[in-house]
């Protein structure tokens, strides 16, 4: 059914110069999309879009002690990961919050997804939005705030970004892929719901106006859990645990939810929403033909043979920079050697073996 399909929609470019000029164009630009009301902007929010949850607690690393000295980030002195990832493709997904009235502003969310077309195999890399990298013409950064140091140095944000992470993971990147979090949210809904293995407990509050008290708490067993779009965003955003390693492990696991449900649907369902989704709510330098061919390759993914790995403390050290702000300093070596293993990793979302859950309402400050 998907080939069909994808075979019939790609039909459309014999049918006139006006579809293939849709096909081969790129969704709306991000520069369209600096309209988006802020919170407490007294104007509407557009009709699709769902203001996302917000976490109650702020964006600060909880307290710990660090050194005093900051680090710059270190140079590269290894050829970076096997040559096999030059010849995979490669997409970075950036989870971006436009409920906040910012086109591009702070990544919430950066995962390297590597698909080696060879073997079947699927990666997923979780990025730390605290990781301590160099951005050209600008200087050390935390790498979520590349896209916002983009619009200061009047570069594209989506190839700094690009370049940036490419440049600390060693290993090519083909396209990014941006999703505003509240057209994602919406998607879900639409999709019926995804259920995600949860392994541990949840108890959490959310700032959210759309509720009588402006409260949304989020409550979630352990187990496999049937969750609508508003939990599964905060799901994501939760500040559950006591870092951000654990959330990174809840946006995998949420991935491989949506690869789940799209198998049950079938793409007669849900790549309609896909494409809809695409218009309103994605922001990419590929084609909607491009991202037609990605939603192919992501629909023929043997769930066998997905893996997701977090680069975590053992691949970082947590150091304070001259403005008092907690970082992550790759360790290079380590992060190359964390990318040699990513096929042979364990699936998307996996929490490591023997770690021990937290209490449910223990979150990062």
């Amino acid at each position: 059914m998907a080939r069909r399909l994808l075979t019939g929609l790609l039909g459309l470019t014999v049918l006139g110069s006006g579809a293939a000029w849709w096909l081969t164009r790129r969704p709306l630009a991000y520069a369209e999309r600096t309209d988006s009301p802020a919170v407490g902007d007294p104007r509407p929010a557009p009709a699709a879009a769902h203001p996302t949850p917000q976490p109650s607690e702020s964006d600060a690393p909880a307290p710990i002690a660090l050194p005093a000295q900051a680090t710059a980030p270190a140079t590269r002195t290894r050829r970076g990961p096997p040559p096999r990832f030059a010849r995979t493709a490669n997409y970075l997904l950036v989870g971006i919050d436009g409920s906040r009235g910012r086109a591009l502003g702070r990544a919430d969310t950066l995962i390297l997804a590597v698909f080696d077309d060879a073997s079947g195999h699927v990666g997923f890399v979780s990025v730390p939005r605290d990781l301590y990298v160099e951005i050209p013409d600008h200087g050390p950064n935390r790498i979520n705030a590349t896209l916002r140091v983009a619009a200061k140095l009047r570069k594209d944000p989506l190839d700094l970004v690009r370049d940036v992470t490419a440049t600390a993971l060693a290993v090519p990147i083909q396209h990014v892929v941006a999703v505003d979090l509240g057209v994602f949210e919406e998607g879900i809904d639409r999709l019926g719901g995804l259920t995600i293995d949860v392994p541990c407990p949840i108890d959490d509050n959310f700032i959210d106006r759309r509720t009588e008290s402006g409260r949304r708490p989020l409550r979630v067993a352990a187990g496999r859990q049937r969750m609508d779009g508003v939990t599964v965003a905060m799901y994501a955003r939760s500040r559950h645990g006591r870092s951000d390693w654990d959330r990174a492990r809840r946006h995998q696991a949420i991935i491989a939810a949506l690869h789940d449900r799209a198998g049950e649907l079938g793409a007669d369902v849900w790549l309609p929403i896909a494409l809809d989704s695409l218009e309103r709510g994605v922001i990419t330098s590929m084609s909607r033909l491009q991202m037609m061919s990605l939603a192919r390759r992501v629909a023929a993914i043997d769930r066998e043979k997905m893996h997701g790995v977090v680069i975590g403390t053992r691949q970082t050290e947590i150091h304070w920079t001259d403005e008092r702000q907690a970082v992550l300093v790759p360790r290079y070596d380590d992060v190359d050697d964390l990318m040699a293993g990513l096929f042979s990793a364990p699936a998307p979302g996996v929490r490591p073996a023997g770690k021990r859950c937290p209490d449910a309402d223990v979150a990062i400050p």
